[in-house]
């Protein structure tokens, strides 16, 4: 039965990140949203979210974070998402993009903020996501 439970909940996942964006039916970290200087000028859009596994929760006060991608100069690298536990009044923007209205693709990567709205440092993955098998094989460990 857990293992039905948790290929439900991994086909949920998929179903939201293909069609509702990166957003999951799991517990997740309280959002904020991005300021406009955290928005870079990229090359070009983001490829869709990749289908992620997702472990079993190992700590109950645990969130899950979703994949995300990340521009690195030159290209987009897929960073896996995995449980954690929310640093003490933190909040998490996830990654954006704009298009402007003469075609500029702008980039923010996701972000944690502290309870002052000050940038903090991720806090550490308990388990990480596995890409699904089928969602190809150039995939970024961060």
């Amino acid at each position: 039965m857990a293992v039905a439970l948790r290929r439900r909940a991994v086909v949920v996942v998929v179903a939201a990140l293909v069609f509702g964006g990166c957003s999951s039916p799991l517990p997740q970290p309280p959002r904020s949203a991005h300021a406009d200087a955290d928005f870079i000028e990229v090359a070009s859009k983001p490829p869709p979210p990749r289908p992620e596994e997702v472990p079993e929760q190992s700590e109950p006060r645990a969130v899950w974070l979703d994949g995300e991608w990340g521009w690195t100069d030159r290209r987009w690298l897929w960073r896996r998402g995995g449980w954690l536990i929310v640093p003490r009044d933190a909040t998490f923007a996830p990654w954006a993009v704009r298009v402007d209205s003469d075609g500029g693709v702008h980039f923010a990567p996701g972000t944690w903020r502290s309870g002052h709205g000050e940038v903090i440092e991720a806090p550490a993955l308990l388990a990480r996501s596995r890409v699904a098998r089928d969602a190809g094989s150039r995939e970024g460990s961060p």
